[in-house]
């Protein structure tokens, strides 16, 4: 897994693929995830600000370099996989990039980590605002669940959607 600065912002977790562009499967933990639904969300909140460090890549840029992306990074590419639209995204918006989209105050770069070790990093203060404003979100209702699986046209996925009831 690999995410890129200057990206379509399509590089997730959610939807790996391989290095000629097929759809692979997503790792159990995110399947995990994804049976929780609703109760997986404070989950992934409390998580945003874990350091450890991930096998997955950020490709850096001119200012950071390549790094390993700790899994608090990871936990909001799922979480902002399974949340869309107000109050953390605009669901008119049709920019392209990493947060592209994303509202003030619920989203953080991968690189916004600092101090980090071959096993960890420590996340910067704004990752700390970051889960907050999620946390807040969260606990006042204002979250709600959707599979991103409903609307994703690869066919690998056709098992992971939800029947509408």
């Amino acid at each position: 897994m690999e995410y890129f600065e200057d990206g379509a912002a399509d590089a997730s977790v959610l939807y790996p693929y391989d290095s000629k562009g097929a759809y692979l499967l997503p790792a159990d933990a995110v399947l995990s995830f994804l049976a929780l639904q609703q109760r997986s969300l404070p989950v992934l909140i409390d998580c945003l600000n874990d350091g450890r460090l991930t096998n997955a890549v950020f490709d850096g840029n001119r200012i950071t370099e390549r790094m390993r992306v700790p899994v608090g990074y990871v936990c909001l590419d799922i979480l902002t996989g399974f949340v869309s639209g107000k109050p953390v995204s605009d669901p008119a918006c049709s920019n392209d990039g990493l947060g592209a989209c994303m509202n003030d105050g619920f989203y953080f770069r991968p690189d916004d980590y600092f101090l980090c070790s071959d096993k960890d990093c420590d996340p910067r203060p704004w990752v700390l605002v970051v889960q907050r404003n999620w946390r807040r979100m969260f606990l006042a209702g204002r979250l709600r669940f959707r599979n991103p699986y409903n609307e994703f046209p690869a066919s690998i996925y056709q098992g992971f959607k939800t029947r509408k009831k």
